[in-house]
């Protein structure tokens, strides 16, 4: 999935898929809390949607979740999100948190996906090792979050850096990145899942060089957390036990989606284009992990926080106030 921090467009395509609502996060008569929450319909998000369309994990625990809008545009995604237009967010926690540094009144409430989504991947004839990489040319998405953390990691783990020893091809999405190597106009490219999967299906031969996860985890001994749920703070401040909720309804279908992950990939597969088979096979080769970490506790906030020291030691310290409580 795209983490574009490019200027802020328009808004994306309207697509409901549950009633709109007109008014912030409020009591509804069932007593559960309301809340109102975009989605992108692109990549990974595809699969928590689908799958929380199907479960509804929130009624079970306290919450009403409608689903507003259904987003094809990251930009205009994150910038509705920035102008409140809707009070729960998906993406990558480092995505949040520079929203918060600028001042965006936004808490991460808890994490569902790690980062062995983001891989390096090259073609049978290409480059083998990540050592090889050097002086070749890479696709990726270079405004993204996912680039920023393999950035980090290969320089402190291989000594090569992305725009510097390897030249790097922007693109707009990390499936137009697998496009590109397919078709032979670069080295690598630089992507994550479902693209990752989708693209070996299509063209064999296609081979990971490089896991972000895996090689984080083999730095650091400790999971390396990505996709995550953030809340603006006004949903908070309405009701306090929101961002528990939160967590709880999504460590739910994290819960779900792992004791039958094919039943989740069976409904995500018609929105995404793909067979439940690609998705399988890229939650059995470890590339597609769902794991959640509550932000209320320590141990999820530590596990960003390690992250975010791994990833930008210039800019290691995270506020407490960015971790919703």
């Amino acid at each position: 999935m795209t983490i574009s921090r490019r200027a802020f467009v328009q808004t994306g395509l309207l697509a409901a898929a549950t009633p709109l609502i007109s008014t912030p996060a409020v009591f509804a008569q069932s007593g559960r809390i309301q809340l109102n929450y975009a989605t992108l319909k692109t990549g990974v998000s595809v699969i928590i949607n689908e799958y929380l369309k199907h479960k509804r994990p929130d009624l079970d625990n306290g919450l009403e979740i409608n689903i507003t809008n259904e987003y094809t545009s990251v930009s205009s995604y994150y910038s509705d999100f920035i102008s409140g237009t809707f009070e729960l967010g998906i993406g990558a926690w480092d995505t949040y948190l520079r929203m918060y540094k600028r001042g965006v009144p936004t808490s991460l409430a808890t994490t569902i996906t790690t980062g062995t989504m983001i891989n390096i991947v090259t073609r049978d004839d290409g480059p083998s090792s990540v050592e090889e990489l050097r002086g070749k040319t890479v696709s990726a998405i270079a405004a993204s979050g996912a680039f920023n953390m393999c950035k980090s990691t290969m320089q402190d783990l291989y000594d090569l850096e992305l725009g510097e020893d390897i030249t790097v091809q922007n693109v707009p999405s990390p499936a137009q990145a697998m496009t590109l190597l397919m078709a032979g106009n670069v080295d690598a490219a630089l992507s994550w899942e479902p693209n990752v999967s989708a693209a070996m299906s299509r063209m064999p031969g296609l081979r990971t060089i490089f896991n972000l996860g895996q090689e984080y985890e083999q730095s650091k001994g400790m999971e390396l957390p990505y996709f995550a749920f953030a809340l603006r703070n006004e949903a908070i401040e309405r009701n306090a036990e929101t961002a528990a909720l939160v967590h709880a309804t999504f460590a739910q279908l994290m819960d779900q989606i792992n004791a039958d992950p094919m039943d989740a990939f069976t409904i995500a597969a018609p929105e995404l284009n793909v067979e439940p088979e690609v998705l399988m096979q890229a939650y059995e080769a470890g590339r597609l992990q769902f794991s959640s970490h509550s932000m209320q506790q320590p141990e999820g906030r530590q596990l960003v926080r390690e992250a975010q020291a791994f990833i930008d030691a210039d800019d290691a310290e995270i506020d407490d106030a960015y971790f919703a409580s």
